[in-house]
């Protein structure tokens, strides 16, 4: 009675459920419409145009997805689907159960499986159905169906297709679940459970399909023997699943006419089923009665083995299985225990546990095109045709030599050697032999037009350089020429240069020359260029392609000079008069020491440091090159006739400097002109004053010159810049500081100039006025104490405090006016200048400053003296009122003549009292003075 309760309330739950589902049917589906969706051929699917014709969204993420599941694209999701329930479920949208038909019963939307053609192009087609169970509603335009392809033995090697939609035959009856109500329009990942309260039957509305898989894109020449793993890729609106395409059943091979066997199949273990569910009731028939109760349940989680499958009515495939599986469900035991007889259950509740689907091809035959062809332009010279059995061994050969003929007559060889077909044939194929013309070589003479008989241009020179300014001159010598006449090509060029003293220096570069001035002056420098040209060439050609005895390919190779035309050029030979070489006087005058009255003499002469010939094809120029001076001041003048002793001036005039050198060294910005210490030398006077005397007493190599010398040294240079091409400069002397005492007339030299030639040689402190003066006054007031043996009193003329006020006034010589001089009035006499390391030939200028007095500057009448002592009063035209009384005690007078005898006997000049501190010491002894 309880058994049948049960049953009476399930009928009435069922009838009720068909009830809610007709009245809710008719409710609008709420469906999203996608790019690929409703294609049916009467919408114009037609499979040589839409097959491969994927939305390109979904192909990019079948390219890509595999690998990544649950990937996204936009609002596109594609995800790793299938019917276990355990593993993917509605409520994530991955449950994806379909078939794929045999093709046994060759129904319109069951069609066998068998080769097709569209648009001329071979397609392999085959049935199926499939759905996202609980999704979303399917209707026409918001699914599509696509089959996936990997090649087996490269996985990055995808295809992907799109299936035609077959004329509409839901799939509600194989799916639904008769107790529950249908979804809402809008509803979305559902699951047809009755136990939730949620739950609810989607519409699975145009869910069969046929594929189309174009052969040639598969298996095309060597594609032949690819594997193909094949995929089932399910779209409903946004949501992308997919599933290894499984054939739970033995399947054949199709024939795709002289191709071969195509092949779809699972393999191992292609006839084991695991279920899926709890509740799936095991029906004695397809489609047959009963329930559960009655019938039993299949064991969830077991694996059965098949024994038959029915695909003749419905959408859903139906499955015989051995029921021999033991197990438990949700239900109470007894209702899973097996029945060791055969029992059947849709394949929605199945998860097929073969290996995943492969399409392969096996050839039968093979079409062969035999071609000869050209393999220089790819022209086909003939083409032999044969159709051959397949994986069967087979020979073929090319045309013997000459067989064939080029346009020119030449033969066609055979190339590589040794081409031949030997082998086995597996598929179609184009078996190809190449053949190349057999050329002669192309290579000849030529003679260059324009050209000309040999010519050079360059230049050689010799110059005065100064490496480095503490090093003398040097004569450095080059010569650099190139062939400037117009030839195919020259070989074996020569410098040749050789200076005295020097060995000879050959080679085909530029020659650079460095000499010791001294020893190659006045002297000959000798060069001389050579060089070999032609003026015919040969273009010559080399074989890159050679096979034996035959060239299929000449190749320019280059172009090379006929030396059996050529001829010989020599510089020399182009000038009279100079036939083994050319010459150039080395007529510099370094280390000379040119000697003259006056220096107005000497700048006159213009010494050379360098000569040059230019040549311009063959033409010579040749240029000298000379160091330049020229006097900016007068102040030192060569004759001096003065009225009395007074003053000359020591330091010569100021210079302006100018060179010009062939090599253009000169402009540099680093060019030593001058050896470090630049120009320095000497003065001599003829007598100099009595306190000077020892300290300036003539040490140097020109004793000849007087027993007195005064330094002289160029002061730094001031570098004017080129212009003009030559390079000048500014260059102003100083000597020795001379001192001289206002009242005395006491005269003090100091060191300047020696001072700052230190300086400029060994970096010692440069002799600034600020610390010069204050010991120069002090050398005075020590020199003045030791002569006299008095302390200094006096003032120094030129000075302001310890600054200078004319220095040039402090560089002069003073002709002593001493009775002991033995300088007379009328007589001329002649200081002598020397000067040393002038310019970059290091001269010497040797001159001298006349002079003479009419007068001494102080004497007797008798002397003829400038200024004469005399008795008259020193102070004249006073008043009375400028007189002062001083009372002169009596015994101060013996203090007063004591101080008169200690006053000194020896005076300055002769004639001046060095005791200048006297009065002081008469005001200290008489009161009120």
């Amino acid at each position: 009675m309880l058994w049948r309760l049960q049953l009476n309330k399930m009928l009435a739950f069922v009838l009720f459920s068909i009830f809610t589902a007709c009245v809710f049917f008719n409710e609008p589906i709420h469906a999203q419409s996608i790019p690929d969706g409703g294609e049916m051929w009467s919408e114009g699917y037609r499979p040589y145009q839409d097959a491969s014709d994927v939305h390109h969204t979904v192909k990019n993420m079948w390219d890509n997805g595999k690998y990544k599941p649950d990937s996204k694209n936009g609002k596109l999701t594609l995800a790793k689907g299938g019917k276990n329930t355990f593993k993917y479920s509605e409520f994530r949208g991955e449950k994806l159960i379909y078939d794929i038909y045999s093709g046994a019963t060759n129904q319109s939307k069951k069609r066998s499986w068998r080769v097709v053609t569209s648009g001329g192009k071979p397609y392999f087609t085959f049935d199926g159905w499939s759905v996202n169970f609980g999704y979303h509603h399917h209707t026409k335009n918001n699914q599509a169906t696509y089959i996936g392809l990997i090649n087996k033995n490269n996985p990055t090697e995808k295809r992907i297709y799109k299936t035609r939609m077959l004329g509409n035959t839901n799939a509600n009856p194989d799916l639904r679940d008769a107790s529950l109500k249908t979804c809402g329009k809008n509803a979305f990942k559902k699951k047809a459970d009755k136990n939730l309260s949620s739950s609810c039957n989607m519409d699975y509305q145009y869910t069969q399909f046929r594929a189309y898989i174009p052969l040639e894109d598969l298996f095309q020449g060597q594609s032949y023997d690819k594997e193909w793993e094949m995929y089932l890729i399910k779209r409903v609106e946004n949501q992308v699943v997919y599933d290894e395409l499984i054939l739970p059943y033995e399947t054949k091979s199709y024939q795709w006419g002289s191709q071969g066997k195509v092949t779809m199949q699972s393999g191992v273990d292609s006839d084991k089923l695991t279920m899926t569910v709890d509740n799936a009731i095991k029906r004695k028939s397809p489609r047959g009665g009963g329930n559960g109760w009655t019938l039993g349940y299949f064991v969830p989680g077991k694996t059965y083995t098949t024994t038959g499958f029915n695909e003749s009515e419905g959408v859903a495939n139906w499955y015989r299985v051995k029921d021999d599986q033991k197990g438990v469900g949700s239900y109470k035991p007894p209702l899973y225990k097996p029945t060791f007889q055969n029992r059947w259950t849709a394949s929605t509740y199945w998860d097929f546990n073969g290996t995943i689907a492969t399409l392969s091809l096996e050839k039968t035959h093979a079409h062969l095109r035999i071609q000869h062809i050209d393999a220089t332009t790819q022209n086909l010279l003939k083409e032999e045709k044969e159709v051959v059995r397949a994986n069967k061994k087979y020979s073929f050969y090319p045309k013997k030599n000459g067989y064939f003929k080029d346009k020119d007559g030449n033969p066609y060889i055979a190339t590589p050697e040794g081409q031949m077909f030997n082998e086995v044939v597996k598929h179609d194929q184009t078996i190809r032999f190449y053949y190349k013309a057999d050329l002669p070589d192309p290579s000849k003479d030529v003679e260059m037009p324009k050209t000309t008989d040999g010519k050079v241009d360059g230049k050689a020179f010799w110059e005065l350089r100064r490496l480095k300014d503490n090093q003398p001159s040097q004569v450095y010598a080059e010569m650099n020429f190139t062939p400037s006449g117009k030839h195919y090509a020259i070989r074996n060029m020569k410098h040749s240069l050789v200076l005295p003293g020097y060995e000879k220096e050959e080679k085909e570069n530029p020659i650079a020359l460095l000499a010791d001035a001294k020893s190659v002056k006045d002297k000959t420098l000798k060069y001389n260029f050579a060089y070999e040209y032609t003026n015919t060439y040969r273009g010559n050609y080399k074989c890159v392609e050679k096979q034996g005895s035959h060239c299929f390919k000449w190749e320019f190779d280059k172009y090379t000079p006929v030396w059996d035309k050529g001829k010989k050029f020599k510089l020399s030979e182009t000038l009279q008069g100079e036939k083994e070489a050319v010459s150039m006087k080395l007529d510099h005058r370094y280390g000379e020491t040119i000697k003259k009255d006056a220096v107005e003499d000497i700048i006159k002469e213009a010494p050379i440091i360098g000569r040059s010939d230019s040549f311009a094809n063959n033409k010579r120029k040749s240029e000298v090159y000379r160091e330049r001076f020229k006097k900016l001041t007068d102040r030192m003048k060569a004759k001096n006739k003065l009225k009395t002793q007074t003053a000359l001036p020591v330091t010569p005039d100021r210079l302006e400097y100018t060179l010009e050198l062939p090599s253009n060294e000169h402009e540099k910005k680093n060019f030593n002109v001058s050896q470090k210490g630049l120009i320095n030398g000497h003065y001599f006077p003829v007598d100099i004053d009595k306190s000077l005397q020892e300290d300036f007493t003539n040490h140097t190599k020109y004793e000849s010159l007087g027993d007195y010398a005064f330094f002289l040294q160029q002061d730094e240079m001031q570098d004017k810049g080129v212009r003009a091409g030559k390079r000048s400069y500014e260059i102003d002397f100083i000597s020795d500081y001379f001192f001289v005492a206002k009242h005395t007339g006491f005269i003090s030299g100091y060191p300047v100039a020696y001072q700052l030639n230190r300086h400029l040689l060994y970096g010692e402190d440069k002799p600034t006025d600020d610390k010069v003066i204050p010991l120069a006054i002090k050398k005075l007031e020590q020199d003045y104490l030791r002569q006299t043996k008095h302390a200094y009193r006096d003032d120094i003329l030129y000075l302001n405090g310890n600054k200078v006020s004319d220095k040039q006034k402090l560089q002069r010589y003073y002709i002593p006016i001493s009775p002991e001089s033995k300088l007379k009035p009328n007589k001329t006499y002649t200081n002598k200048i020397v000067l040393e390391n002038v310019g970059l030939n290091d001269i010497t200028w040797q001159y001298g400053q006349q002079f003479s007095f009419e007068h001494y500057l102080f004497g007797s009448g008798h002397d003829e003296a400038w200024f004469i002592e005399q008795p008259d009063p020193r102070v004249r035209n006073f008043k009375s009122s400028d007189v002062n009384t001083i009372t002169i005690k009596h015994e101060d007078k013996q203090k007063i003549v004591e101080l008169l005898k200690e006053r000194p006997d020896e005076r300055l000049h002769r004639f001046r009292l060095v005791d200048r501190d006297f009065v002081d010491k008469v005001k200290k002894v008489i009161e009120g003075f």
